[in-house]
């Protein structure tokens, strides 16, 4: 039974079949990323700082107490996973440099011994048995860390962790590699608390915390004992630009070195600036309009399936995103495993008004959707305002900072919201979080249904059974018409063409220590 992860296959179909592509250029760079990695020592850069903009002012940089990509981005210069996650789905060793399941309820990890947290502590097995229960503990994060066994993961000795499992799971490795499976200091994070250790965080990673300047910027800096490749310059400067016009502009005129997400309807005129480099790729994001089960109005499927056959789908995505994005086929992105496709929506007006009338609102309806400020989503939003009205439909636009929406959704006060969800572990499971029953979101599903189908999915090992679960799961949340599907977002990334040796990510949280700037 206790064989080493490495051939531990039958708990990782699921990873192995989640492998993302890069482009040709990416490729390149991993390959010079490679390079770098074992020369780091003699690399000289022209300069010792690197400038990216990100879209919002993240609430915390706490692993498990934030959900927002802006702070998944800046976390990942700062954080190590037990084990990571390569680019085309394999697991591969980090802060665990080997593991094994002595029963199917249990991975035993055998931890790095040359590794220190930021406040120069070492880290240990107890610290990482900290990290799980927390995960499970903390709201954030314990929606998705449900399978986990926080309370009985237990320290073997100092560099050995058993982390349990309430059940078999066969995502549960690369749920570790998300950026809610970064390792915390356990003395850190006690001594700060929830609110202190989010705005001065302490991990293992590359970079460590220097300063927050709120409204302005984040800033990093190297940590020089590392216990993997040193970072290739000094300083990481994070700048908070929510508006998405303003990053482009900001990239073009080198008030910024790097964009995470090129917003589309800057995307050709910065793909010909001969300064720029983009590069794009499939990524793990849809985006989604939930309609929540706790608001009447939408109780009844009739109204729901209205507010989907209301809207040209292709002709939103087309209009917004360009390039850049795919019309939903399903409600999660076609790079998860077990994706099938379905749709995209077909629009059909009349047949909304008919069902609107049927179900007892022959004038039509009004409603609020309400979402984390996004310039790409105020854009389809204005769209679909449009169609719905022709069906009758009146929707008010309310953007929302993203503290404030996340906040609403997890006090249950969203009737109607969006989702832009990113499954970083390729897992289908995990692109469904949001689905469950207890989710602190927009969805508020409530549906047994779905919950014991997500149950059957996340224990059952044999590949093509688990498929056929998740092809039903698919089936059923489309048809109930709980989301109207929008896009499968790309990942796109701008960076000067001062930049070589950056590896693409499709999940939009790349390592950017081994970046190398020309003169």
């Amino acid at each position: 039974m206790k064989k080493r992860m490495i051939l531990a296959a039958g708990l990782l179909s699921m990873v192995l079949l989640s492998g993302c592509g890069k482009t040709e250029s990416a490729a390149t760079a991993a390959g010079e990323s490679g390079n770098a990695s074992e020369t780091q020592g003699e690399v000289k850069n022209a300069r010792d700082t690197l400038v990216v903009a990100i879209a919002n002012e993240p609430g915390s940089l706490d692993p498990q107490n934030v959900g927002v990509v802006s702070a998944y981005q800046v976390q990942a210069q700062m954080f190590d996973t037990l084990v990571a996650r390569e680019e085309n789905g394999d697991i591969k060793p980090s802060l665990a440099e080997s593991w094994e399941f002595p029963d199917p309820l249990t991975i035993r990890f055998h931890l790095r011994q040359d590794v220190t947290f930021h406040n120069g502590e070492k880290m240990t097995a107890e610290d990482v048995r900290y990290t799980i229960q927390r995960a499970t503990e903390i709201p954030l994060s314990a929606s998705i860390f449900k399978a986990f066994d926080g309370e009985n993961t237990a320290v073997v000795d100092d560099y050995t962790v058993d982390v349990k499992l309430k059940e078999p799971f066969s995502g549960a490795l690369a749920y570790l590699a998300t950026s809610r499976g970064y390792i915390v200091s356990k003395k850190a994070a006690e001594e700060k608390g929830l609110d202190g250790f989010g705005l001065e965080p302490v991990g293992t990673g590359p970079f460590q915390f220097s300063k927050w300047e709120s409204g302005d910027r984040i800033i990093l800096e190297r940590n020089p004992d590392y216990w993997g490749p040193k970072a290739t310059y000094q300083n990481f400067i994070a700048r908070i630009i929510p508006d998405a016009s303003v990053r482009s502009i900001e990239l073009e005129s080198g008030g910024v070195d790097f964009l995470f997400d090129i917003y589309p309807a800057d995307y050709e005129r910065i793909k010909s600036n001969p300064d720029l480099i983009t590069e794009v790729g499939t990524g793990f994001t849809h985006e989604l309009f939930l309609l929540s089960m706790t608001a009447d109005e939408f109780s009844d499927i009739r109204v729901r399936k209205a507010m989907s056959l209301a809207l040209d789908v292709p002709s939103i995505v087309n209009a917004v995103w360009g390039e850049l994005g795919e019309p939903a086929d399903s409600i999660f992105s076609d790079k998860v495993y077990g994706h099938v496709s379905i749709g995209p929506i077909k629009q059909d007006v009349e047949e909304a008004k008919r069902l609107l009338a049927e179900a007892g609102y022959p004038d039509g309806i009004q409603t609020e959707i309400t979402f984390g400020e996004s310039a790409t989503t105020q854009a389809a939003l204005e769209i679909a305002q449009q169609m719905w009205a022709e069906a009758g439909i009146k929707v008010t636009i309310t953007p929302l900072d993203q503290a404030t929406y996340k906040d609403n959704n997890a006090a249950g006060l969203t009737r109607f919201g969006r989702s832009n969800f990113t499954t970083s572990t390729g897992d289908p499971d995990h692109a469904l979080a949001n689905w469950q029953s207890g989710y602190k979101g927009a969805l508020n599903a409530n549906d047994p249904h779905i919950d014991e189908l997500m149950a059957k999915g996340r224990a059952e090992s044999d590949d093509a059974k688990r498929k056929e679960i998740y092809k039903e799961l698919q089936e059923y949340c489309w048809n109930s018409y709980y989301s109207i599907p929008i896009v499968f977002q790309k990942v796109s990334y701008g960076y000067t063409n001062k930049i070589t040796n950056f590896v693409f990510d499709s999940r939009q949280q790349p390592d950017l220590s081994q970046i190398i700037f020309s003169k």
